[in-house]
Parts: structure tokens; sequence; C-alpha cells
């Protein structure tokens, strides 16, 4: 992923697939790059965190996800990677947020890119698992275009 990222944050590639909060990245860095969700639609991830069974520190493992689950913490990981956040009220408030931080209001066209509308995630699912075939034919067809 990060050879992706440094051929389109360079201009270096015309098309790739990426995350959104990565697209905002190099947005910084690259003016000329674009963000597209197709009108046939496109797949959604979500992060998670776990704690093995055995985990000799359950607890600790347990607190700091809770932390990172929190509102703050939240706020500040949206501001800090331009991903959305699973905690419905630091989404909500994430543009507050930004424009007390900046002194400026948040850029709603980046907003709708970091957490799209209810209408862009109808139009996209969650690839849980693909097929082997599936899988084996994306690769194929990535090679192609030489990405």
């Amino acid at each position: 992923m990060d050879e992706v990222f440094q051929k389109m944050e360079g201009g270096n590639a015309a098309i790739a697939t990426y995350y959104a909060g990565d697209y905002l990245s190099m947005l910084e860095n690259n003016e000329d790059l674009a963000y597209v969700v197709p009108e046939e639609g496109s797949n959604w991830f979500v992060d998670a965190m776990c704690v093995l069974k055995t985990s000799q520190h359950k607890e600790e493992a347990e607190a700091w996800i809770n932390f990172m689950a929190s509102t703050e913490a939240n706020l500040r990981n949206m501001d800090y990677i331009w991903y959305a956040s699973p905690n419905a009220e630091a989404l909500e408030t994430y543009p507050a947020y930004y424009e007390e931080t900046y002194g400026e209001p948040l850029d709603p066209a980046l907003y709708e890119i970091m957490a799209p509308s209810q209408e862009v995630l109808d139009r996209c699912e969650a690839y849980l698992v693909l097929p082997a075939e599936t899988r084996t034919l994306y690769n194929d067809l990535w090679t192609q275009l030489g990405i």
C-alpha cells in the first residue's frame, strides 16, 4: 500500500484503489488528485481491535480499546488520519472540533469524503471474504494496469 500511496501522491500513477483517509493525506501534497466513489458503488471497510483470549495483559488491552473508542480519542484520531469514526458522537461533532482546533470551518467536500453520506454508503458493500477466484481476478486486473 505504501508504494501506491507514493505513486499517487507523486503523480506517477493515473488511477488506484485507495482509502479515503489516505487520499485526504495525499491531497495535502498533490492538489491534482481526485477521489471518486463510482456510481456502481465500491467497498467499505472497518478497522478493528481485538485481544487474544490468552493475553497476559487482557485488562490493559481492553482499557486501551475503551480509550481509543472514546469520543475525545476518536476526534483526535480522525484529525490525525482523516478516517471516519464508528463513534457516532465523534463523527457528528468532528466539523465543530475541526473549526475550534484550526479556527476555520472544515471544507464540506473533504468531510463528505471522510464521512460519506448515507446515499454513498448505500451504494457500497463490505467485501467480507471474497472467493479465491475473485481475489485472483482482482490481482490480475491490477497487475495489467501496472499498479
